[in-house]
């Protein structure tokens, strides 16, 4: 009787608690449940995009528009690129090239994200300064890691971490729709982000794995992920491949991206050096924490880029008319003064004359 009466006590003094948590949907408890299974994880995964022509100029800004489209015709991408991850910890090694719109030309990009679970930082080969480009986050993470290639991977094995996961299976509402994707009945939970709608299809008979993920806006479809998994003896089912699908406002596709794992490995020990980015010699870097620029020195050492002071007494770089301003102001007074007095003198006269007529 003692011990069934402390239960009922715990049981009371948990209520209030148990109230506050709201049960998770079937997709997220799964989405929860893989999360916790999956501590590391290490993933190779190509990447191949089919860019129509015109593809890239179409998303450049209206200034910097080529008068040529790029790319000139349909053009396939292919890449080999790799995801790591540790808990919190992210690695990836984004090697797909990239449109330059100003020549026309792809260019290799093997840009580097990292953050340690303190500190994210990025790395980009290409700068303007010469040598890499580097950044160093104000935030924990970036829209790196939340890049559309991911959203498979992150939506799988982190679904419940938004920092890494684009969209917060736990905010996830079931609307009743049903849709048949290869054969099995999907059901759709719906995300709402202001003007985007979301549809998430998750399929029941497979853990509750998302088959398609559609973005709407306005009633038209922007983009459209397909996703197919297979089976694996730790975790159940893990994406094998995904396409996914642009489109343009008007409706008509704009490209094509699909990703085919190469290679996935589970809770394997993973070297902790790899989520601490080292910026190479030569690396201009951005540190958004105190928003100024260092140049890593051959040492290692960061030093800080101190912009150019156009001081008017030594004139650096100084424009002639700027060097003069004050001058300028008392010949502007003076020219003002003179053109007064003329009208004066013009308008005295007119009436003298009038006068003696």
């Amino acid at each position: 009787m003692r011990h069934v009466f402390s239960a009922f006590l715990i049981l009371a003094f948990l209520a209030p608690l148990l109230r506050g948590q709201p049960a998770l949907s079937p997709g997220a408890a799964a989405a929860k449940k893989r999360q916790e299974a999956v501590k590391t994880l290490k993933v190779v995964f190509k990447r191949t995009e089919v860019e129509g022509a015109g593809s890239a100029s179409a998303n450049a800004p209206r200034g910097l528009k080529p008068s040529t489209p790029v790319p000139a015709r349909e053009t396939t991408i292919e890449s080999e690129n790799r995801l790591f991850l540790d808990g919190d910890k992210v690695r990836y090694e984004d090697n797909h090239p990239l449109w330059e719109i100003s020549t026309g030309k792809l260019r290799k990009m093997d840009s580097v994200y990292a953050f340690d679970g303190t500190l994210a930082k990025l790395l980009h080969p290409y700068s303007n300064h010469g040598g890499p480009l580097g950044s160093i986050e104000k935030a924990a993470y970036q829209e790196k890691v939340k890049s559309y290639e991911l959203t498979p991977l992150t939506v799988t094995f982190r679904g419940l971490n938004p920092a890494i996961c684009p969209d917060a299976l736990a905010d996830a509402k079931p609307s009743g729709v049903t849709l048949p994707i290869n054969g099995e009945s999907c059901q759709e939970y719906v995300l709402a982000r202001s003007s985007l709608v979301i549809s998430l299809w998750m399929d029941p008979t497979k853990d509750y794995v998302i088959r398609r993920i559609s973005k709407q806006r306005n009633g038209k479809i922007v983009e459209q992920h397909d996703i197919t998994y297979q089976r694996n003896a730790l975790v159940g089912w893990v994406p094998e491949s995904w396409a996914r699908h642009f489109y343009l406002p008007e409706g008509g596709l704009q490209r094509t991206g699909k990703m085919k794992v190469l290679e996935m490995e589970l809770n394997t020990a993973q070297p902790h050096q790899q989520f601490d980015l080292q910026f190479p010699p030569g690396t201009w870097v951005f540190d958004q924490r105190t928003m100024k620029d260092y140049r890593v020195q051959p040492d290692g050492s960061m030093s800080e880029v101190v912009p150019e002071r156009k001081e008017s007494a030594v004139g650096i770089d100084e424009p002639w008319y700027r060097r003069n301003v004050w001058l300028l102001c008392v010949l502007g007074a003076a020219t003002l003064l003179a053109a007064f007095g003329y009208v004066v003198l013009k308008r005295k006269k007119l009436v003298a004359k009038r006068s003696s007529m």
